[in-house]
C-alpha cells in the first residue's frame, strides 16, 4: 500500500470503512475517584489501599481523542519483532495523518477494537516534510 500524501490517506481511509482509534491522554490528567491515584511501581490505578482496579472509561473520557487511520499488513521487520518475543503477540501497524502525531505521541494507550496498545515506533512518509506516520503498535 503506497501512502504519500493526505489526499491518498483520505482516500483509502473512506475505502477502509472509516476507522478510528481512540488515543487516551496522560493519566495525569485524568478525573479518578477520590482515594484512587497511579501507582508508577503497579503500573496501575489502584485505591486507598494499593489494590490495583480496573479501569473505568469515564475516568479518561475527557482526556480521549478519535484519531483517524488506515490499517495495513505488519512489516517484515515488526513480524520477526513479533515472533522473537521483542513485540508481543497481536501487535499492530497503522498509518496516521501527521497533524494526529502529537496526538498519538503523548497518548498514554491507544484503543483498536477495545484492544490497548502502546506506541512503540513513529515513522514520518515522505522524510523530512511528513504529510503521514506509520507507526509500530504493541498490543498490551
Amino acid at each position: 500500500m503506497m501512502i504519500n500524501s493526505v489526499g491518498d490517506f483520505n482516500r483509502l481511509w473512506r475505502v477502509a470503512n472509516r476507522p478510528t482509534m481512540t488515543a487516551i491522554g496522560a493519566i495525569s490528567t485524568w478525573t479518578l475517584p477520590a482515594g484512587y491515584s497511579y501507582s508508577v511501581r503497579a503500573d496501575r490505578v489502584v485505591n486507598s489501599n494499593g489494590v490495583p482496579v480496573e479501569l473505568d472509561a469515564s475516568w479518561y473520557a475527557d482526556v480521549s481523542t478519535d484519531v483517524n487511520f488506515i490499517p495495513t499488513r505488519l512489516s517484515d521487520q515488526t513480524t520477526a519483532m513479533i515472533a522473537t518475543g521483542t513485540l508481543p503477540t497481536g501487535s499492530r501497524e497503522v498509518y496516521v495523518l501527521a497533524s494526529d502525531i502529537d496526538t498519538v505521541s503523548d497518548a498514554w494507550a491507544l484503543v483498536i477494537d477495545n484492544e490497548r496498545y502502546h506506541l512503540r515506533q513513529k515513522d514520518g512518509i515522505p522524510g523530512g516534510a511528513a504529510q503521514i506516520y506509520r507507526l509500530r503498535l504493541a498490543h498490551e
